[in-house]
């Protein structure tokens, strides 16, 4: 049986085997659409990390944002006003001498 070594093995013998014709250079226009999609390429990952980052920004202004309404909450609620004040006070003048 054939182990994968010797396998790899026949398969490299083989390959130094075979004449190889040398491979013509790309036609410029080839050649510039390949460099420009390679340069895209690294402007999306520049990209991207900026991304993260503006994400990030984002996301912790969002967490001050509800610390600051949580912390905040008893001042923006509005106070219970007593709606028996004002007849107490009626009351009280009525009543006292």
């Amino acid at each position: 049986m054939n182990t994968p070594d010797q396998r790899l093995d026949r398969l490299l013998r083989s390959a130094s085997r075979v004449a190889s014709e040398p491979v013509p250079p790309l036609p410029f226009p080839a050649e510039a659409r390949v460099l420009a999609a390679w340069r895209r390429s690294r402007g999306d990952r520049l990209q991207a990390g900026l991304g993260v980052w503006l994400r990030a920004g984002f996301a912790g202004a969002v967490l001050v944002a509800v610390i600051a309404v949580a912390v905040s909450w008893s001042e923006i609620r509005p106070r219970a006003v007593d709606e028996f004040a004002v007849a107490d006070a009626t009351l009280y003048v009525a009543v006292a001498p």
